[in-house]
């Protein structure tokens, strides 16, 4: 799911992903860990409990997020919840990726690794966190998240990571949100790029009958 901005646009169309620090991300208790270690919490204000271990990991590993279809191989696309928190309200788009980006992401020389999250009641035992190179911390999150599915590629460093030389090799289709303005630059420049790379495009839309999206094709 994306916002609707040109670097996001920009991104799709150069058929690569940005890998950003966990740090900055919407989630307050994001990359918290328990570590013996540290007598003292370092985040008070989020985690007012267990102040003698609890702290917010301060990773040096930057992660790429995507949503998986979960255990029953479900659809996303038509999440509200997930248009809503992550494509600007319904307003932008969500891009549907082919299984081989995980074969194409794994070939960066930044790649670490890659895994679903782990949905938890309590954050990780991690120790020596001053190293900042551990990767469950920002692997593990809440189990208020876990309607997300959210699947992670780590990184060694922050940008934008090629998914390959062929955009219709990696991308499968091109959602827009039901508050999309279709009628924008940024977007008709994307609808040209998918029609030209033969990319499937769809219109969110609400149903009339039940409390749910559907969509309809564009191309």
């Amino acid at each position: 799911f994306f916002r609707p901005n040109e670097n996001n646009v920009k991104a799709v169309m150069a058929n690569a992903l940005y890998a950003a620090s966990p740090l900055k991300f919407n989630d307050p208790l994001e990359s918290m860990c328990i570590d013996q270690s540290i007598p003292y919490m370092v985040n008070q204000s989020r985690v007012p409990h267990r102040p003698e271990t609890s702290i917010r990991y301060q990773t040096r590993r930057f992660v790429i997020c995507l949503v998986g279809s979960g255990e029953n191989n479900i659809d996303i696309n038509d999440s509200m919840l997930m248009w809503a928190h992550y494509a600007d309200s319904h307003k932008g788009f969500c891009v549907e990726y082919g299984e081989c980006i995980k074969h194409n992401l794994s070939q960066s020389t930044d790649y670490i690794d890659d895994h679903s999250i782990y949905y938890e009641s309590t954050p990780p035992q991690v120790f020596n966190n001053a190293n900042g190179y551990e990767t469950e911390p920002i692997l593990t999150k809440s189990r208020h998240w876990e309607y997300e599915h959210e699947y992670r590629f780590v990184f060694k460093k922050e940008g934008l990571h090629s998914l390959g030389d062929k955009p219709n090799d990696t991308i499968r289709a091109i959602y827009f949100g039901v508050e999309a303005d279709m009628n924008s630059s940024l977007f008709r420049t994307l609808i040209m790029f998918a029609q030209t790379n033969d990319i499937p495009c769809f219109k969110m839309e609400r149903s009339l009958s039940e409390y749910k999206l559907q969509f309809h094709s564009i191309s």
